[in-house]
């Protein structure tokens, strides 16, 4: 029941971002109307893909399917959240009907930014994890007994 509502909401969302995506004037300008459906699709195929198929197996297969399709829903839901919050500010681009779609533009930059500076998008942080436990540290022999 949950990966059907996880579904449905991604799908809800990617719909939003590429209908968005497909305003923006640098996008508009360089790449096809139909790449972008395309890529839409192979993209949506690519979590059903990973929530379906790889959910629940083991091996490097199905570890890559989920670790691409949870990415792709994570930089799906940043790029939803900011075009989100320019469509707010710009009331649908009923009030700034020019600029809109410029800031959308910008608006994508937040989860591209995103995926460039982590690098591969899926592994490790490259922080070093600290160890939260506390470790007791007895006193030598000679100053406990003092």
């Amino acid at each position: 029941m949950l990966g059907t509502i996880l579904l449905v909401a991604c799908t809800a969302m990617q719909l939003c971002v590429f209908t968005r995506v497909a305003s923006v004037p640098v996008v508009r300008r360089h790449v096809p109307l139909r790449w972008l459906i395309v890529a839409g699709v192979v993209l949506w195929a690519g979590l059903e893909a990973a929530r379906v198929v790889a959910h629940g197996e083991e091996g490097t297969t199905a570890a890559v399917l989920e670790l691409l399709g949870m990415d792709w829903m994570a930089m799906l839901f940043l790029a939803y959240v900011a075009l989100l919050a320019v469509d707010l500010v710009t009331e649908f681009g009923l009030v700034l009907p020019r600029l809109a779609p410029a800031l959308r533009g910008w608006a994508l930059a937040a989860p591209a930014g995103r995926a460039a500076s982590r690098g591969d998008s899926g592994g490790p942080s490259p922080c070093p994890r600290r160890d939260r436990r506390r470790r007791h540290v007895r006193p030598p022999r000679r100053l406990a007994a003092r």
